[in-house]
């Protein structure tokens, strides 16, 4: 299995954004980070960004049994249909909810302090 921590950081809403996420295996080692620089975006850009950077990245490694630990509650509502989408990110969220209808990827919130290498990296990159 694979787990996925991420964050999107943002200087401001809106400010100076990334994104950031990283791979690990079942027993935790890190098997892959990135972080990347988004620009001027809000929040829920960042974190959107930052799941659908992810979640290419897992379809392109050919990456099985996929588990979306978001330290967004709001996002992962979002996901999960709980929530409606904001009007912004409505393309986006469409798209990764047409690919987490795979039956090997699944989406379960995580609160900040079970994610700190995502939200350091998150965080860094966009101070940067």
């Amino acid at each position: 299995m694979v787990n996925r921590g991420f964050d999107g950081a943002s200087q401001g809403n809106p400010g100076l954004s990334a994104y950031a996420f990283c791979i690990s295996d079942d027993r935790g080692d890190l098997l892959y980070a990135q972080a990347k620089k988004l620009g001027i975006a809000t929040n829920m850009e960042a974190e959107t960004a930052t799941i659908q950077e992810a979640i290419n990245y897992c379809y392109s490694n050919n990456l099985q049994h996929i588990q979306v630990e978001a330290d967004s509650l709001a996002l992962t509502n979002i996901i999960q249909d709980v929530w409606k989408i904001p009007w912004q990110l409505v393309e986006r969220v469409e798209v990764m909810q047409r690919q987490m209808r795979h039956p090997n990827i699944d989406i379960n919130h995580l609160f900040a302090e079970g994610n700190q290498l995502g939200v350091f990296l998150g965080k860094h990159c966009s101070s940067t």
